[in-house]
């Protein structure tokens, strides 16, 4: 796992945060509700029928790039095809949560986008719905290529919302969870309703839900 990992950890996060940027977020201000927030994390499922979990951990100046007041990292392994997809959930300010984008963080990472961003609309197994914004990205490596599928959304007041300028589309929530889910893979064509990593979402995120809820 520990190729994916580094990529995860590595690239996902890459941007720093500044001080304007800071100041429009009210990072340094207080956010009702965001401690709350941050210790409803605990809740986060851990094996998900066939889905078996490993906790993983995010380095301290991983989390202070990002802006993030707490963050859960894992890597899930199916147990009947091995796919394996790694899974990070942050929670913070939202101009940190906001800017800070596959489509930046990856790209300045050596990465190319393989295709513009999908807007991928899920039913869950419970009757409720999110939104997740879907790409690809590619970068080409001494042993060859690496290729990733990351979903990735926003968990503002009780929806997964995936607006089209988060920065704008957020500026209502003092603070916001992201999610990522990221997989390597090795196909250009792809179904989205057979997508593994859609399996999981529709798993996982009706318990995260629950999880999340404000009391």
């Amino acid at each position: 796992m520990s190729r994916s990992v580094a990529v995860l950890v590595g690239l996902a996060l890459v941007a720093g945060t500044g001080v304007v940027h800071g100041v429009w977020s009210h990072r340094w201000r207080p956010s009702p509700g965001l401690d709350a927030a941050a210790d409803r994390l605990d809740g986060f499922p851990g094996d998900l029928e066939h889905w078996k979990s490993q906790t993983l951990t995010l380095p301290d100046d991983v989390l202070r790039a990002a802006g993030a007041r707490r963050a859960v990292f894992r890597g899930y392994v199916h147990e009947g095809t091995g796919t394996k997809l790694f899974v990070c959930l942050m929670v913070g300010h939202t101009g940190p949560m906001a800017v800070h984008r596959p489509e930046h963080c990856y790209t300045a990472g050596g990465f190319d986008l393989a295709g513009a961003a999908v807007l991928v609309p899920l039913t869950l197994g419970d009757g409720g719905r999110a939104n997740f914004w879907t790409s690809r990205f590619e970068r080409q490596e001494p042993a060859g290529k690496t290729q990733l599928r990351i979903f990735w959304s926003w968990r503002a007041g009780d929806e997964w919302r995936a607006p089209e300028s988060p920065r704008w589309g957020l500026a209502d929530q003092p603070y916001v969870y992201k999610l990522y889910v990221v997989r390597e893979t090795t196909t250009r064509t792809e179904r989205m309703d057979e997508d593994p990593a859609v399996e999981f979402l529709r798993l996982l995120l009706p318990r995260l839900n629950k999880a999340l809820a404000a009391p």
